[in-house]
């Protein structure tokens, strides 16, 4: 086939943008229409870069980092969908609309994700490891879930095919997904359509399907069709295929095509179809194999038109190309390839060229039909005469309608309808049926045949239907279609001759509606300069205010950005105005005119001012205080203001400082915020002036000038103390009190506190000295509590706060006092701070108060420091003052240690009961009273100190030494019975510890009659090795009191203390004593050599055994054995002798047999 209708041109190389050669990739790229290419480029440090590159705008590129595993953009809006792989189970998507920077959709499918697409302008569609899914991005909340819409066919699962493509009809009752498999190293194609009413798949054996919306059977009727190359692995032809999914024009005319699909002969046998799209507006299917070449198919018959290689490098991925409808394609180098048909040759390529195609002239007909395409003429003219003889109106409208170049479009083939005779049984005129099918199919009407229909429509009155056509673009806009509307509605005739460019009527029509808004864009947009001076000219005369208001604003309009020059000069349209003393409407225009507030305007501003001024103050008051206006002349119009009286916008304009200085000291005429404003507009020096100026002219009103001040202060641009010298430099009191007020709470300087207290204090406003010696944290307390004491203020209230917030409570008590406000003392500690008491009593002592009047005030005051108050009283020797209140509070139950160690004292000075006191009471801290007694009652000391128990320990041994209270001493160690506190003083070097013992031995322990104190205490003196002391102790209580008699260890103790010491009386206690620990004694005396005290002890419990073995052991005296055997009379013990008798006989004959042998001859 030559000279071929298919144009293929490379539009552009995506390389020249910087992106690398190698990325081009069907898994890194990805095309869903001709706005967005988009390609994924990993960079050799790991990152990951998404190309996205907008063709609608040149080919720009956009480089965004994200972390995604891919990015699908919308097809036509900037949204973007990103992929994340997540786990091997689901994947990660979210959606996101760029332009409003919202996600519209966030949600995770349950599957990894082989394939995604934009299946419509809504709806993604997305295939996983085992189903297909659907995402809405209009479905709210963004967070729901994805629809699931069907299951892989267990064939496509079977064979793990490679999912290339997935697509949903325009009605979305069908889909199909497509996938390629490799058998014995040859690629096959496996689709699996999918009915959504029925819920049903089919399987395919094939490539590359696409669905399509094309008028195969009737130019009216659209057939959803579906268009793919078919193939079974065990065939080696190949088939283009169309069949019908959609409902059919007739269940008789179902579609399905099949056609041979004939390979290039130079491809390569291996070689696959991969890409397709199908052309609805020309009826073409375009199919790319895998080694890039394109085969072209017509849908009618679905013959092959064109085949050839379109790219030496594989296509990777195609999409529609909106400008033809035809492809526009990537490669794997970057190029960017547009595929397209040539108009002009195509519909005569393929009559003449294609005689494999069964009725060829009648294809190239439906494709010129289809198109509108030119090379068909004369089989328009013929079809069209056809119909029209056989009466057929409506089809001959519709050939009329496709005819190219609108050839039939004529008056004489609107004559022809005029004039065809009607039709038996249709009431429809045959040129009635002409116009109804055009605007029944959207087909517009071109002026001739606008006019005839028009014509007799606005006869009918019914101007709407002709409304209806202008604004659905159905009818072509001419300026003779105006003139014929104009009169029946001027509104309409406007927008008709707008469309057809009909200037000077389309303004003039504006104009009488009074659309002036329109006009000026018009005009500009169109380049007609019409005369607006006589135009505004003739709407004055005629009287219409309104309508004169909106065109003078128009005319002075600068355009929607401000930067157009008026179409008729400011100062034109002013005196125009003013000619027709028309001032209210020109200050309406002026206003708008100006509202740009440009350099060039100041002489207009000036002049509208000055106009306001005179004839209407109160809007030149607004104007001014709009602050919209800068450029006029200040100073002319600040004359004008003083003449007016607008003395405030005087101020304002003025600039010379002698014009600011006359006006100002007009307070009472003045608005307050206005000179308020101004003043702190003013250079700080001509402020500072005016400031003067306006105190001197009204001293007794500093109100303003202090309000002023504040607002000064506030900017920054005068200091609190240059304010305060201005004021204090006229005698100006109040007016440093009004100013200081309101900047105090915020000021960090000391001496502008110090000023604003000193004219409180000076003005007698009492209540605002006592809120800011309160409240503020600033001022220095020393001068402040100075400066209050030598005025003497009536009240002392604020004082008493500074005093007692920064800790001055003697030096105010002592004032207080010193100055008859004596009460203020008491309601100080009952109201204000009960805790300052101690300090208060103090100074009231050392100023020899009366005791009287200091107990009124300690009765009103129940908490307070305990340990202060009574180091105040006691430091002072006036302890004894405090007694009564003290014994309240401690009868009220307050436990406090201070209060019962302070009424401790004073017992024991007062001898009150203070022995009782000292034993029972266990409040008072025993360490601080027995202190207070040692020098006072000895005694009384040893009864705090015992009273503290070990805490104190030391504290009573060091004052019964000290006193010679050994007996106390005594008594008190036996009682505590601490082994510790033995070891102390019982240690050597105490000098005190013979005396000590004597009291022990002679009246503690026998006066005792705990048996714990006593162990505790034998103990004692046995760890100090006082083995005499002790003996004489235990001699004492074992054998002469009758209460320890019975005391087994106490017995045990002395004999084993007389074994140790005391050797010669432990015979004497063996005897006496009874029940005491025999065999642990006894082998301490056999340690010790006392073998007959030991025998004494075994015969004394019985235990003859042991008894024996010492007299034969230990004595060696055999005989005296024998006797105690025979005395005792037991059997044991005879053997125990005889055992001994024959060691001893042993023993003999030993020594015997070894004296024989010294004696032998030999030696």
């Amino acid at each position: 086939m030559q000279s071929s209708p298919i144009k293929i041109h490379e539009e552009f190389n995506l390389t020249s943008l910087g992106i690398p050669a190698d990325v081009y990739k069907q898994q890194n790229l990805s095309l869903e229409s001709d706005r967005f290419i988009t390609i994924k480029e990993s960079t050799p440090d790991g990152k990951t870069f998404f190309n996205i590159v907008d063709v609608s705008q040149g080919f720009k590129l956009q480089k965004k980092p994200l972390k995604a595993d891919a990015i699908l953009m919308h097809p036509s809006k900037p949204i973007i969908s990103m992929r994340t792989g997540g786990d091997q189970s689901s994947s990660g998507v979210q959606i996101v609309d760029l332009s409003k920077k919202e996600v519209l959709r966030e949600l995770t499918i349950p599957e990894q994700i082989q394939y995604w697409t934009w299946v419509n302008e809504t709806i993604i569609g997305m295939v996983g490891t085992k189903t297909i899914y659907h995402i809405d991005v209009t479905t709210k909340p963004y967070s729901a879930g994805a629809s699931t819409i069907f299951r892989k066919s267990e064939d496509i699962e079977r064979v793990a095919a490679q999912i290339l493509s997935y697509a949903v009809d325009s009605s979305g009752k069908w889909c199909v997904l497509f996938g390629i498999y490799s058998v014995s190293k040859a690629l096959h194609g496996m689709i699996q359509l999918y009915s959504v009413e029925q819920q049903a798949s089919q399987t395919l054996e094939g490539f590359v399907p696409h669905f399509a919306d094309v008028a195969l059977v009737d130019p009216g009727y659209v057939n959803t069709v579906l268009a793919f190359v078919g193939k079974k692995p065990s065939e080696s032809t190949w088939n283009f295929l169309i069949l019908e999914v959609g409902k059919p024009i007739d269940q008789a005319q179902k579609i399905k095509k099949k056609q041979l699909f004939q390979t290039a002969p130079d491809a390569n046998v291996s070689d696959i179809p991969i890409l397709s799209y199908v052309s609805e507006k020309y009826c073409l299917a375009f199919i790319i194999s895998r080694s890039s070449y394109l085969y072209v198919h017509e849908m009618f018959t679905g013959s092959m038109i064109h085949r050839g290689r379109m790219s030496s490098d594989m296509i990777v991925s195609c999409c529609k190309h909106s400008g033809t409808d035809g492809m526009m394609c990537v490669n794997r180098k970057g190029a960017v390839i547009y595929v397209s048909i040539d108009e002009s040759t195509i519909v005569n390529y393929i009559q003449t060229k294609c005689p494999h195609i069964p009725d060829a002239a009648g294809v190239a007909f439906k494709i010129a039909q289809a198109g509108s395409l030119p090379g068909a003429e004369q089989l328009f003219s013929s079809l069209f005469n056809k119909y029209f003889s056989e009466q057929d109106y409506t089809n001959a409208a519709k050939t009329a309608a496709k005819a190219p170049g609108g050839m039939l479009r004529t008056a004489e083939t609107i004559a022809k309808f005029k004039n065809a005779p009607k039709v038996p049984g249709n009431k429809s005129q045959p040129l009635l049926q002409y116009f109804s099918y055009f605007l029944e199919s959207n087909v517009k009407l071109n002026a001739i045949e606008t006019m005839e229909l028009v014509r007799p429509i606005l006869a009918q009155g019914r101007k709407d239907l002709v409304e209806t056509w202008v604004k659905g673009d159905k009818i072509e806009c001419t300026s003779e279609l105006g003139e014929l509307v104009r009169p029946h509605d001027r509104a309409l005739a406007a927008i008709i001759f707008k469309n057809a460019g009909s200037t000077e009527m389309t303004v003039q029509l504006m104009v009488e509606a009074g659309q002036f808004d329109q006009i000026r864009s018009y005009c500009t947009a169109t380049g007609y300069q019409p005369n607006y001076l006589k135009i505004l000219k003739g709407v004055l005369d005629s009287g219409l205010s309104d309508r004169a208001v909106e065109l003078g604003k128009m005319l002075c309009s600068r355009g929607p950005d401000g930067q157009s020059s008026p179409a008729v000069p400011l100062n034109t349209v002013f005196d125009l105005f003013i000619q027709y003393n028309r001032v209210t409407e020109l200050t309406s225009i002026m206003l708008d005119a100006l509202k740009s507030n440009r350099p060039e305007d100041g002489p207009a501003q000036t002049k509208l001012l000055e106009l306001c001024i005179s004839r209407d103050p109160n809007l030149a008051t607004s104007i001014l205080q709009s602050r919209n206006f800068s450029y006029f002349d200040k100073p002319k119009i600040a004359r004008a203001c003083e003449q007016m009286g607008l003395l405030g916008y005087a101020l304002e304009n003025y600039t010379e400082l002698a014009d600011i200085r006359r006006v100002i000291v007009n307070t009472h005429m003045l608005n307050k915020d206005q000179l308020i404003s101004f003043l702190c507009s003013l250079e700080a020096e001509k402020a500072k002036i005016c400031l003067a100026d306006m105190i001197r002219a009204s001293p007794h009103n500093v109100t303003i000038p202090a309000e002023a001040a504040v607002k000064m202060t506030e900017s920054g641009s005068i200091q609190p103390e240059e304010i305060v010298k201005i004021f204090e430099s006229l005698g100006s009191i109040d007016g440093v009190f009004y100013y200081l007020r309101n900047i105090v709470s915020n000021t960090d300087d000391p001496e502008i506190v110090f000023k604003y207290i000193e004219a409180t204090t000076k003005l007698g406003h009492l209540n605002d000295l006592e809120a800011i010696i309160r409240t503020n944290q600033v001022y220095d307390p020393e001068k402040v509590k100075d400066f209050l004491m030598e005025i003497k203020l009536p009240n002392p209230k604020a004082l008493i706060f500074l005093c007692d917030a920064n800790g001055y409570i003697e030096e105010m008590t002592k004032y207080l006092y010193k100055n008859n406000f004596i009460n203020y003392v008491g309601t100080y500690l009952t109201n204000v701070n009960p805790q300052a008491a101690p300090k208060v009593m103090a100074a009231l002592i050392d100023m020899e108060c009366e005791e009287s009047t200091i107990r009124n005030y300690l009765a009103n005051i129940r908490m307070c420091p305990l340990d202060q108050l009574v180091e105040a009283f006691e430091s002072r020797n006036r302890l004894r003052m405090l007694q009564g209140w003290l014994e309240a509070r401690a009868s009220e139950g307050n436990q406090s240690t201070e209060l019962h160690t302070a009424l401790a004292k004073i017992y024991v000075d007062t001898n009150k009961d203070a022995d009782n006191f000292l034993v029972n009471n266990a409040f008072y801290d025993p360490k601080v009273v027995g202190k207070y007694c040692e020098e006072r009652e000895p005694l009384k000391a040893y009864l705090a100190y015992k009273k503290g128990g070990p805490s104190c320990d030391m504290e009573l041994i060091e004052v019964t030494n000290k006193n010679m209270l050994y007996k106390l001493q005594a008594s008190y160690l036996v009682e505590r019975k601490d082994p510790e506190l033995w070891k102390v003083v019982l240690d050597e070097e105490n000098p005190h510890r013979k005396r000590l013992i004597e009291q022990i031995v002679q009246t503690a322990l026998p006066d005792t009659n705990n048996a714990d104190e006593v162990a505790v205490t034998v103990k004692a003196f046995a760890d100090a090795g006082l083995h005499h002391e002790l003996i004489e102790i235990l001699d004492k209580i074992v054998l002469h009191r009758t209460d320890f008699a019975k005391c087994n260890n106490l017995k045990t103790m002395l004999i084993l203390t007389a074994i140790k010491s005391e050797p010669s009386r432990v015979m004497d206690y063996v005897n006496r004593l009874e029940d005491y620990n025999a065999p642990k004694l006894a082998q301490k005396a056999i340690e010790h050599g006392l073998y007959e005290e030991a025998f004494a002890m075994y015969v004394k419990v019985g235990n003859n055994d042991e008894a024996v073995n010492i007299l034969l052991t230990h004595l060696k005296d055999l005989a005296r054995a024998q006797t105690f055997a025979e005395k005792i009379g037991q059997p044991a013990l005879w053997s125990r002798l005889g055992q001994a008798l024959s060691l001893i006989h042993i023993c003999r004959c030993r020594r015997i047999e070894r004296c024989r042998s010294r004696w032998s001859p030999y030696h």
